[in-house]
């Protein structure tokens, strides 16, 4: 099969998780015999047109909703294919109508639109009627399913298809050999991975860490930051400062290798006060969990569908740093549960490896 996958945000960074998940699904398709060519908005720090790992990746000016499937339909033309599946991605269903002006060119292509997360946007999120103008709708699970179903996406296009991460990349590795390789060794290490945002439950983490403190004088907790918010780690930094706890605590803004990472930490921190923004099934959290790592989270409907709170995961209350630093202290004190959550999440992590999740998205392209 000809696929053609869309998406907005794709290549803003190459560490976004749309970057990683795209490329990931197209490489896994690819290797099944399947051609796979990528179209995102233009970027002006990458070239118009790219192959990667032998997928072909264009960047479409700067078209936007139904501009965007003249520019596939010329591009399709030069190179003498027809595509028999259009597959969108964004946050906001309004960027279905990129998916849709793709579409009206290939008639009898089955036409998907994923829905990654919730929209950060008001209007975003009061638009979902028209994902039925798609033959199949994909969300990550069952309840951002019934979310959509309920602000009108047909409950009978929707799919529950998980989002997935690089098994192969995040593994267990020895976390003593890491901590003397990075200078942490005989240090307990607390990471935070991603976006240095409050909307990632950052503020929490921060102010939990006088009473984490207090308790693990050898705790260093490490933020390695996506993108190069200098202004944003500055402010944080500050943060930090005035909570005496400054000898505790590593920014990182610079490129490391974040699986090294993972994999040495004795816990991954991800305190999500919300998921907008934010895939239903965490790409982090998974990351973590296949490294070996025991994880804190919070109780969220959408991980609390998926997740084991004191089996594969350890849960705060959301928005409740007094609860995060309760349960961090907990499962740094706790061998037994370390041992449990860390078995129970490695097994869990594998159902969300991109050879699985390409296989489900298979089974609805052979629907067509």
């Amino acid at each position: 099969m000809n696929i053609a996958f869309i998406s907005s945000s794709f290549l803003s960074n190459r560490k976004e998780a749309t970057w990683l998940t795209l490329t990931g699904l197209a490489d896994s398709l690819q290797s099944l015999g399947h051609a796979v060519y990528i179209f995102a908005k233009s970027n002006i720090n990458f070239p118009e047109i790219e192959k990667v790992n032998g997928i072909e990746i264009y960047r479409i000016d700067k078209s936007r909703f139904l501009g965007a499937g003249k520019k596939i339909s010329e591009i399709a033309g030069k190179k003498k294919i027809s595509f028999d599946i259009i597959h969108g991605f964004s946050s906001s269903p309004l960027m279905v109508l990129k998916t849709y002006s793709a579409a009206k060119f290939f008639p009898k292509a089955l036409t998907v639109h994923t829905i990654k997360s919730y929209s950060k946007s008001f209007l975003g999120n009061k638009l979902y009627r028209i994902l039925n103008s798609m033959d199949c709708v994909t969300t990550s699970t069952m309840t951002a399913k019934k979310k959509l179903s309920a602000a009108g996406c047909r409950d009978d296009k929707i799919k529950v298809v998980p989002s997935p991460i690089n098994i192969q990349k995040f593994i267990p590795r020895n976390k003593s050999e890491l901590k003397h390789k990075y200078g942490y060794a005989g240090k307990k290490i607390i990471l935070y991975y991603g976006s240095l945002l409050k909307s990632k439950g950052v503020n929490n983490l921060i102010e939990a860490l006088p009473q984490v403190v207090q308790e693990n004088q050898d705790v260093i907790v490490v933020f390695a930051i996506r993108s190069k918010t200098y202004e944003a780690r500055d402010y944080y930094l500050k943060m930090v400062q005035k909570l005496n706890c400054g000898k505790n605590v590593e920014m990182i803004i610079r490129d490391i290798k974040i699986e090294e990472y993972v994999s040495m930490a004795d816990v991954v921190v991800l305190a999500y006060p919300t998921l907008s923004g934010t895939e239903g099934n965490p790409s982090c959290l998974f990351e973590a969990m296949a490294s070996g790592t025991p994880v804190v989270t919070t109780k969220l409907p959408e991980l609390t569908e998926i997740l084991t709170d004191g089996e594969d995961v350890i849960m705060a209350e959301t928005n409740n740093s007094r609860s995060l630093a309760e349960k961090i202290n907990f499962l740094l004190g706790n061998q037994e549960v370390i041992d449990r959550v860390i078995n129970n999440g490695l097994n869990k992590s594998q159902d969300f490896d991109f050879s699985r999740v390409v296989i489900r998205f298979l089974e609805i392209y052979n629907n067509r």
